[in-house]
């Protein structure tokens, strides 16, 4: 038993613990048996326990409070994809109402991974899975899905390099940072399986290279495009992996003299993937306006993957000596369809390469390794790969050198692509991070030969070469170990948030269309963008906006209502999209707030963080955002400058901690509130009501309207009894939920 304190049932339903238990004992005895020599060669199998070990660190981060809390924000959205997917099972479409709301959200990520997993949920759950469980299985399947990869990767680099390089390559693989923190307990993004089916695909592709003399079956072109078509399927960036097989495929017509089954072979594979996601791509909301976009669903993945084989087939022809009609037929469509294809899709490959969002901007794996934020610098190389890194090219010209081989040139061709994808974006770090441990292992084992070649006995050379290892990689090491070392609550979702969002589910009215089609839902809950995943998949609610690139008009939209500076601007802002709640959090220690003016355009709105308070230009308080954050929509008198109050929004619930003297989290009702109408003197009529928060915290709601053209009117968003001051005396009145809700009109006269 892995887990000795895990088995348990409840209700005659296995519970969260045991599922991670069978999860995790079925893969460490499918990895046991599928090793013939597993008795005389345990290494490959311990490294890989080793590697899911540091995958598994961050349990305590995880599981704590009761509560399963993830580390991204795009994790929640796949849960809540994953959720869809078992609730209407096998139906998972791509629209949804609940991300993008009003007006609903495209999802322009592939079903096949949320499936998979909504699949997984429904069995655990015995066909009934609740939140808490649905959680549980998510938070485990990439640590599962990390470890899979490992070994997979391990048979991959068993069929490049002798055992001990591969085993070398392996060992450094599964501590690399980056493959680790995307494959760690709590992170279910479809990121956690795309190098996973790359290296599954790349078996059958080795194993072709290897008997490069025989004919390769149909068995071994139907299961490599059914595996290179399952990653597209999973995330649509995976044709990145054919890209790479397609630049194979050149070198392979360059290097090679004579005919080349290579070709042929990899032609049909492409082609064959072609027509596996075609259907996905063709029927998606980008296909079908005939759209070729490189960051969506459309018409270029197919066009790609088509073309690409094509002109593999064209490549075998010529080498064959082939020339035909069928022969020159097929290069005349490749090179038209090509022409066509980079015409059509340049423009969206322009877009997504310059930036997908300037938001973004601020997400570190969206940063160019070696000039994060805008800076040249060495920080993500030290972080990811430590002094190691440096050492790449040189190992990669021995092992070029070493062998002439198809095999170790798809190795370098991997290396390259996913190093250049790499300094464009971090997040390729983690598919550059196992070419390079390939080439490390080779390296280290290189080494290890070298010295015992000069006399220095084996163990003393393995010695020196593992100290070597660790010190050329320690600041990699070092950040891996922050996935144990790390505080829990810096490493995952905010406490504050989860609990705000099942507030949200428990004590608000449930909404429409949460997993089938039934119409509009009834309302929405507006936040700034990086809480809608949250929002969606454990508020159950419908969100505004979320981190994705194709929610561009989403996201700005969700950043509008921060920048609004008239109260009356702000509700009619809400009140129009059908927002009844409204999120707020500190988004101006943290920096969001700067970030997002500076992206609106807003000028002027420079703030730091201060200990005590919010260190804020004076102008900073017309904002309705900190005046409902801060002040609770209260008037306040007492600061230099006056802050005026808010009407139409009433807190209704704030969260258990505080940043800064204000409760980090806040949700807001937008009500129409009690209209109170009147005549009056010359001056102002202030209206107060006291107030006890869920927290138990009380304050005193304050708002006034000075008497123009001898009258006045004022919005009270809280019921209870008011006290109304004006210079001609004080009154009372009575204000019900019923009347707040509904928007009654009042009339008081103070004449």
């Amino acid at each position: 038993m892995i887990f000795p304190h895990l088995g348990k049932k409840v209700k005659g339903r296995l519970c969260p613990d045991t599922v991670a238990r069978i999860l995790i004992y079925t893969l460490l005895q499918t990895m046991a048996h599928s090793s013939e020599s597993r008795v005389r060669d345990p290494w490959p199998l311990v490294l890989v326990a080793v590697g899911l070990a540091l995958r598994l660190a961050p349990w305590r981060a995880v599981f704590r409070g009761g509560q399963v809390f993830f580390i991204d924000p795009d994790d929640y959205y796949h849960l809540r994809r994953m959720m869809t997917a078992a609730a209407d099972f096998p139906r998972l479409p791509s629209f949804d109402a609940y991300l993008g709301f009003p007006s609903g959200f495209h999802c322009n990520w592939p079903p096949l991974y949320d499936w998979s997993v909504g699949l997984l949920t429904l069995i655990a759950g015995l066909g009934h899975p609740g939140l808490r469980l649905s959680q549980t299985v998510a938070a485990f399947v990439p640590p599962i899905a990390g470890a899979a990869t490992l070994w997979l990767f391990y048979r991959v680099a068993s069929r490049i390099l002798e055992r001990r390089a591969a085993l070398w390559a392996l060992a450094i693989a599964a501590a690399l940072p980056m493959p680790a923190f995307y494959t760690a307990l709590g992170r279910p993004d479809h990121h956690c399986v795309e190098n996973l089916w790359f290296l599954l695909a790349l078996l059958p592709i080795l194993f072709v290279l290897e008997r490069s003399d025989k004919e390769p079956s149909r068995w071994s072109i139907l299961w490599t495009a059914a595996l290179l078509a399952a990653g597209v399927l999973s995330w649509i960036g995976s044709v990145m992996f054919s890209a790479i097989l397609s630049l194979f495929g050149i070198s392979e017509f360059v290097s090679r003299r004579g005919p080349s089954r290579t070709l042929l072979w990899l032609g049909a594979v492409l082609q064959l993937q072609a027509v596996v996601v075609a259907p996905f791509c063709l029927t998606s909301r980008w296909g079908a306006a005939g759209a070729v976009d490189f960051d969506a669903p459309s018409l270029f993945h197919p066009l790609f993957l088509g073309i690409a084989g094509l002109w593999m087939i064209c490549g075998h022809f010529q080498r064959t000596g082939k020339s035909n009609r069928y022969a020159w037929l097929s290069l005349g469509i490749a090179g038209f369809a090509s022409v066509y294809l980079v015409y059509k899709s340049v423009s969206s490959m322009a877009l997504f390469a310059g930036a997908p969002l300037p938001v973004f901007q601020a997400a570190t794996e969206m940063q160019p390794f070696l000039r994060p934020f805008g800076r040249w610098s060495l920080d993500y190389a030290q972080a990811y790969f430590g002094p190691a890194l440096w050492l790449l090219a040189p190992i990669a010209w021995l092992f070029a050198s070493g062998s002439k081989s198809s095999s170790r040139r798809l190795v370098l061709i991997w290396a390259g692509v996913t190093a250049a994808l790499a300094l464009w974006q971090t997040r390729y770090a983690h598919h550059f991070a196992f070419p390079a441990a390939l080439l490390l292992g080779f390296g280290a084992d290189w080494a290890v030969r070298r010295l015992g070649s000069k006399g220095v006995p084996r163990i003393q050379a393995w010695g020196l070469t593992a100290g070597a290892s660790l010190l050329l990689l320690r600041p990699a090491l070092t950040n891996s170990a922050g996935l144990a070392l790390s505080n829990p609550q810096e490493l995952t979702a905010d406490a504050d948030l989860i609990e705000t969002c099942d507030w949200l589910r428990a004590r608000t009215p449930a909404t429409r269309s949460l997993w089938r089609e039934e119409g509009a839902p009834e309302y929405g809950v507006y936040a700034m963008h990086d809480l809608g995943g949250p929002i969606a998949a454990i508020a159950q609610r419908p969100a505004a906006a979320a981190n994705m690139h194709v929610m561009r008009e989403h996201i700005l939209d969700s950043s509008a209502f921060f920048f609004m500076d008239s109260a009356e601007q702000a509700y009619a802002f809400l009140r129009e999209r059908g927002f009844r709640y409204l999120v707020l959090n500190d988004i101006v220690h943290n920096g969001v707030l700067p970030m997002e003016a500076g992206r609106l355009h807003v000028p002027g709105l420079e703030a730091g963080p201060s200990e005590g308070g919010l260190a804020l230009a004076p102008h900073f308080w017309d904002l309705v955002y900190l005046r409902l954050y801060v002040h609770d929509g209260a008037l306040d008198k007492h600061g230099a400058k006056p802050v005026a109050p808010v009407g139409h929004m009433r807190l209704v619930h704030e969260g258990p901690t505080q940043s800064s003297g204000v409760r980090r989290f806040k949700v807001f009702e937008v009500v129409a509130g009690v209209e109170v109408k009147g005549r009056c003197a010359a001056g102002v009529v202030e209206a107060s009501v006291p107030v006890r928060t869920d927290q138990g915290r009380d304050f005193i709601y304050r708002t006034f309207a000075p008497c123009e053209g001898r009258g006045f009117s004022l919005n009270l968003p809280y019921a209870g009894s008011y006290s109304i001051v004006s210079a001609r005396g004080r009154k009372s009145l009575a204000v019900s939920e019923d009347e707040v809700s509904a928007g009654i009109k009042r009339a008081l006269s103070f004449e």
